[in-house]
């Protein structure tokens, strides 16, 4: 039992850090596309609208800004839309 029980929430772990990546990853492109279209959107209302902690908004600063280059950071308060063309929508 203690072998099984240590598979099953090693496997148990790996799926939830799975669809948490998942997650990151869909809300990443859906505030591409919010972002593309407004032009320019706070970090206080994307914690709100996509329920993220601090970790999670820099996680999508870094992919946004450093990764994909379509966005720059204002006054640490917003990100701006610098991309160029459409996003691939969801």
């Amino acid at each position: 039992m203690g072998r099984d029980s240590e598979v099953e929430g090693t496997e148990s772990d790996w799926l939830s850090w799975w669809r948490g990546v998942m997650d990151l990853y869909e809300v990443i492109d859906q505030v591409a596309v919010l972002l593309q279209q407004r032009g320019r959107l706070a970090y206080q209302a994307l914690k709100y609208q996509f329920k993220l902690d601090d970790d999670g908004v820099n996680a999508l600063k870094a992919e946004l800004i450093d990764v994909q280059e379509v966005a720059v950071d204002k006054d640490n308060k917003m990100l701006v839309w610098v991309g160029e063309g459409k996003v691939a929508s969801c």
